[in-house]
This record gives structure tokens, C-alpha cells and sequence, in this order.
């Protein structure tokens, strides 16, 4: 059995009970457990017929006064809730939350005071065939839909660690909905399949950190818990024919075990719709502005046209030119083997089948552009490939160029730099 991902990152178990707080409550993975979230999801519980989860693998030792860390439980009415429950329950008087992290903390961790919590489990991608996926659960339900009925209808939030730092990297934590089977996974980019995900529209768009992006999720929205950020209430809908089905519903980590995230689940109920609108929200539905918002500015951008290298072939000046105001970063592209820059002490810890995840060959930058036109950023090689560089005299690197204009969505070109070790001269007698 694996231990936890890092030292540096214990367990964050909490010296309280699981009852501390009447609004949320951790509870030990079990088909009872499973049995109880799902009768407070569903509208009519009458039309549950099973339920069960994974068991989940937690093996390490908890000291006296503290408790295990759960991935799943139950929020309540009946004490006001944190800011950030606002809405839910939206149907009765208690509402289901699965979490990549532990559900003790939503309870108790009211305020968003640290950049990076975790709750890291045991690595269960050897033995589960979900790729790239980590601290993973999903919530089987069996149902018995009524005749005359042909739409499910479910509200959910979703609520992450990962916004906004970890944005269009491969570090996609994410919510899938599924009727029938679980098939989802998680490529080693972060690329997910999910070909039969009901949350979101597969037009595009899933319920990920990459997926809904900045454009749907708010900080405001996450106050009073310890995310960075979440979504608003979502509805989410998809055709179901009458009698017996399955219902999965998912949170995993993508990629790494840290940073979590959370899904606040409700109202599952089934109705009669026309099939026009009994559908998922599409991209366009979940990232609409609000009415009256002016249209976002332009994110366009180019790179070049030159590329100059200096100190020695370690360091990179880039040119970008961009449309207006706005943040323009420099990273390691994703899928190359590079490690979390702000995760750095991960980066050599042991993943599944053995691998160790390479550290990264280049550091992060970044500049402010102050207003249209062109800015130069500068990336330079880490200690460990300048060593590289002086082996091999050559050195390419996929690099992601990502302009943010004030008050917009980001946008990212991926180019490839070359670094070469200056040669040497010969002495002239």
C-alpha cells in the first residue's frame, strides 16, 4: 500500500469530531454511507433502489484526538451554513458532497487562508484503470425511473483548489455524471474521456478545472469554504428512458494528488421534458456573462518574430505582442514531462507503475502589459538543465506562451526553443 504523496503535505486530519458542524458532515466511505447520500440527493427516495462506493484507501495512522480524513458526506439545513453552502440544499433538508480531499475540512475550514490545501490519499490508479486520475471516488446509484418519465435532472456546484493557477495545465481536476457505466479517464496530459459524461454538453466543455475555466467559476462563489474558486448552481439534464438504471457520479484529482476539489450535489429528480431542453448546459450556457456585461477583450496574440538568447544560451527574450492590457506567462508546456513549478517539491515523488515525474526544464515568468503592443518575457533554464544543456550541447523545450488580458479569458501558443552551448574558439598562435 502506498503512503501519502508527500511528508510536506500530511493528512490533514483535524483534531475535531465528525459532528462538529450540523451543516456538513464527513462520513466513512460504505455502501450504508453511499445508501445515505444518495437518499438525500434524490428527490423521491422511493425511486432509489441500491447504492454503493468504492472503498476507499486510507492506511495510515491517525493520532489520538484526531479523525480520519473522508472523501464523502452529507450537508445539512439545520444550522445556517457557511456563505459558500448558500443555495443548498436545493431540494429538502440535506444535499450530498463527494471531495478529491476530506470532507471534515469543508466542515470546519471556513475561510480560504491557504493557497494549496490537501488532503493527499493513497494512489489508486495502479489497480483502477482511470489513467491518470488520483483520490477518485464515484457514487453508484440504482434507480427506478417512473413510467411517463423521460429526463434526469440534477443540480450540482463545483468547487476547486486548482483555480486560477492551474488553468489550462494538466492538473484538469473535474465532476462526471454518467448513466449505464463508468467509463471515464484521465490522460496523461490531463485530457479526459468521458464519453458518457451528463454534466456538460460533450459539445466541448466538461465540469474541470480546464474545462469551465475562469469564465465559470468566481472566488465569490467558493466563500465561506476553503476553495479558491466554484461554479453557481448548475442544472444539468439528459433523457432517460423508464425503469432500472445506473447513476455514476465522480470527483477525481487529475494528475497529482494535491490541491482538492469538491462537488455539492442535489435534486436528482425525474421529470417529463421535451427532448429540446431536456439536454446538459452547453459551453456557451455556463460561461454567459451577466446581462449587461460588455463583450470581453480580445485575447489575440502573437510571438516573434525574433527569439534572442543570452548568458551563455541559458536564457530566452520572447516578443509578444498582444491587443491591450493584460498578464503574459511563460511555462513549460504540459505533456512534456514537467513538473508543477509551484509543486516543486512533488516533482520526484513516485507515481503509478514506479515513474518519477521529471522536474522542469525551464522556469516560470512572467510581465505586466501595461497597454497595446509588444513586451518582451524571459525564461531560463533550471540548474538541472543547464547540467543538461552542458552534456548534450542542444537543448529543445516545448514552451507555452499564455496572454491574460485585464479583466478576460486567457489565451496560450506553444512554441518549441532551442538552446545551444555557445561553442568553443581556438587560440591563434
Amino acid at each position: 500500500m502506498r503512503k501519502l504523496l508527500l511528508a510536506a503535505l500530511a493528512v490533514l486530519a483535524l483534531a475535531v469530531p465528525a459532528q462538529a458542524s450540523a451543516s456538513v458532515l464527513a462520513m466513512e466511505p460504505s455502501d450504508a454511507t453511499a445508501k445515505k447520500i444518495g437518499a438525500a440527493i434524490i428527490a423521491n427516495s422511493e425511486q432509489l433502489t441500491g447504492a454503493s462506493l468504492p472503498e476507499w484507501p486510507f492506511d495510515e495512522e491517525v493520532e489520538e484526538g484526531e479523525v480520519t480524513p473522508w472523501p464523502v458526506g452529507l450537508g445539512s439545513n439545520e444550522a445556517p451554513p457557511p456563505a459558500g453552502l448558500t443555495g443548498f440544499p436545493t431540494s429538502g433538508n440535506e444535499f450530498g458532497i463527494l471531495s478529491s480531499g476530506d470532507v471534515h475540512t469543508i466542515a470546519t475550514t471556513l475561510s480560504n487562508e491557504s493557497e494549496s490545501t490537501s488532503t493527499a490519499y493513497q494512489d489508486q490508479t495502479a489497480t483502477m484503470e482511470r489513467g491518470d486520475a488520483f483520490d477518485w471516488t464515484t457514487l453508484k446509484l440504482d434507480v427506478e425511473v417512473p413510467g411517463g418519465d423521460n429526463c434526469l435532472a440534477l443540480d450540482y456546484r463545483f468547487l476547486s483548489e486548482e483555480f486560477p493557477e492551474f488553468v489550462n495545465s494538466e492538473f484538469n481536476d473535474a465532476f462526471v455524471a454518467e448513466i449505464g457505466s463508468s467509463t471515464w479517464t484521465v490522460g496523461e496530459s490531463g485530457d479526459l474521456s468521458r464519453p458518457n459524461d451528463f454534466a456538460s454538453s460533450l459539445e466541448g466543455t466538461p465540469i474541470s478545472v480546464n474545462g469551465v475555466g475562469p469564465a465559470a467559476v468566481t472566488p465569490q462563489e467558493a466563500e465561506g469554504t476553503y476553495f479558491d474558486a466554484a461554479t453557481g448552481l448548475i442544472t444539468t439534464k439528459t433523457p432517460i428512458t423508464p425503469g432500472p438504471h445506473s447513476i455514476y457520479l465522480s470527483i477525481f484529482d487529475a494528475s497529482d494528488h494535491i490541491y482538492d476539489s469538491a462537488v455539492f450535489l442535489d435534486n436528482l429528480r425525474f421529470i417529463n421534458e421535451d427532448p429540446s431542453t431536456c439536454r446538459p448546459p452547453t459551453s456557451a450556457e455556463l460561461k454567459v456573462p451577466p446581462p449587461g456585461s460588455p463583450p470581453p477583450p480580445s485575447n489575440e496574440f502573437s510571438v516573434g518574430p525574433h527569439v534572442k538568447f543570452k548568458n551563455g544560451g541559458t536564457k530566452a527574450t520572447i516578443t509578444v505582442n498582444v491587443p491591450g492590457p493584460g498578464t503574459v506567462s511563460a511555462t513549460q508546456a504540459t505533456g512534456t514531462g514537467s513538473g508543477r513549478v509551484l509543486r516543486a517539491a512533488a516533482s520526484s515523488a513516485p507515481r503509478a507503475g514506479g515513474k518519477k515525474k521529471k522536474k522542469p526544464l525551464i522556469s516560470p515568468a512572467k510581465v505586466h502589459a501595461a497597454a497595446a503592443g509588444a513586451v518582451k518575457v524571459t525564461v531560463k533554464l533550471t540548474g538541472p538543465a543547464v547540467k543538461l544543456l552542458a552534456k548534450k550541447r542542444k537543448l529543445t523545450v516545448p514552451v507555452k506562451i499564455t496572454f491574460t488580458p485585464t479583466g478576460g479569458l486567457p489565451a496560450s501558443h506553444v512554441l518549441k526553443l532551442t538552446f545551444k552551448k555557445p561553442g568553443k574558439h581556438k587560440k591563434h598562435g
